[in-house]
């Protein structure tokens, strides 16, 4: 069984929760990342950067302390291996945070260092997996701290629990099948006449006392003198007699299990799936010719508008790259045939020219190119790149077409 230590904040976390205590500034736990990477040597307070991030999990909950006390806040984690190519274990989990107001960036808050770390496997086999947690962190007053939930388009851990456990068929042990003998203890009522291997129908006690059924001939039979209309054939489900399952395809309107709870059907299944989450890691060709050592975007697709909104993340390299404009930053040829408009900006302090001002942004096709139209561009080195909203309050896309 897994085991992790208590949390330790960076040198950021101790700033901004020294000042939260102190009512001077506020901010956002934003994000949760692992890493396979052993830290338990490692002196957190310096780090900037959670080393070799394996996934982004998702954050289900803003908790309490168990306390009381005020000082602290719980978030609730979650990792899955659905997409993952390669097993890993987690060494350590960190939590990002961003300050409030304009141009501030994320930063490392809190780290979560591994005694026995959980083992997350890859998911060739189709199999799902997911490892939850709950950090607590000191923030200094909850009342200037917020957590960013999951989006409401995914599924959280509970749902999926809930939804199997819903589904879930049990088979009795005393289930017969109509191809093995059985022993008979308990009273069996047959809403059909029972038939021996000629098709002639059994006599119930009942009728070879007080009379006989009788086939009319025209979809009804006597009994006892009643006539009594026979079900239409062309009106019920019918199944296997060898293994008794229904052998043809039957359309249920309103269908419900569990005394009224609604049945998914594959449609609201795929449903959900186009409004979940995904990720897209750019190779080198948006690497900024070098400025960048990686990056990548998780977003998610509102067919509806045609947009799709998006967070990105870079991370620059430790020596300052300079590049040209009209360098592709993010590719989304994968995705959609064609970028129609953008809606998000960077600032100075992301992406600059050598005049000291942020840069714009054009499109080509399905690609988002750097624009300036002074000079050589620049990352500072080691600074972690982010794109920010500009008209809404989140960072759009928008395309004509998916792929």
């Amino acid at each position: 069984m897994s085991k992790y230590d208590a949390s330790e904040l960076t040198n950021e976390g101790l700033r901004l929760s020294s000042l939260a205590a102190n009512g001077k500034t506020s901010f956002t736990i934003t994000r949760v990342a692992s890493t396979a990477d052993d830290l338990s040597g490692v002196d957190v307070t310096e780090l900037t950067a959670l080393p070799n991030e394996v996934q982004t999990g998702a954050i289900n909950d803003r908790l309490n302390s168990p306390d009381g006390n005020g000082a602290i806040v719980g978030t609730d984690i979650t990792f899955e291996n659905s997409g993952l190519t390669e097993s890993y274990s987690i060494g350590a989990v960190g939590l990002y945070a961003t300050e409030t107001g304009e141009g501030k960036s994320e930063v490392l808050y809190a780290v979560v260092k591994a005694i026995k770390p959980e083992f997350i496997p890859d998911f060739a086999d189709k199999v799902l997996m997911q490892f939850g947690m709950i950090v607590y962190v000191i923030v200094g007053k909850t009342e200037n701290v917020a957590v960013t939930i999951n989006p409401a388009g995914m599924a959280t851990k509970e749902y999926v629990d809930k939804a199997i456990e819903d589904h879930k068929v049990i088979l009795p042990s005393t289930l017969m099948y109509s191809n093995e003998d059985a022993n008979i203890s308990a009273r069996w009522k047959f809403e059909q006449t029972p038939t021996d291997v000629n098709g002639n129908q059994y006599a119930t006690k009942n009728e070879v006392e007080k009379g006989y059924v009788k086939d009319n001939g025209d979809g009804s039979a006597s009994l006892n003198g009643d006539n009594i209309v026979l079900a239409d054939d062309t009106k019920v489900i019918h199944r296997s007699p060898d293994t008794g399952l229904v052998t043809e395809k039957v359309d249920f309107i309103n269908a419900t299990v569990n005394g009224g709870k609604s049945v998914a059907t594959s449609d609201d299944l795929k449903s959900v799936e186009s409004k979940a989450w995904h990720k897209l890691v750019f190779d080198e060709s948006c690497n900024l010719n070098g400025a960048l050592v990686s990056s990548y975007i998780v977003y998610q697709i509102h067919d509806d508008e045609k947009y799709i909104s998006f967070f990105y993340l870079g991370i620059g390299q430790s020596q300052n790259q300079p590049f040209d404009t009209g360098t592709p930053i993010l590719d989304l040829s994968s995705v959609v045939k064609e970028i129609s408009k953008i809606d998000f900006r960077t600032g100075y302090g992301d992406i600059g020219n050598n005049q000291s001002n942020g840069i714009e942004f054009k499109i080509e096709g399905a690609k988002v190119l750097t624009y300036s139209t002074t000079g050589k561009l620049y990352i500072a080195p080691d600074h972690v790149v982010n794109l920010f909203p500009l008209n809404n309050t989140e960072r759009r896309i928008y395309y004509t077409e998916l792929i």
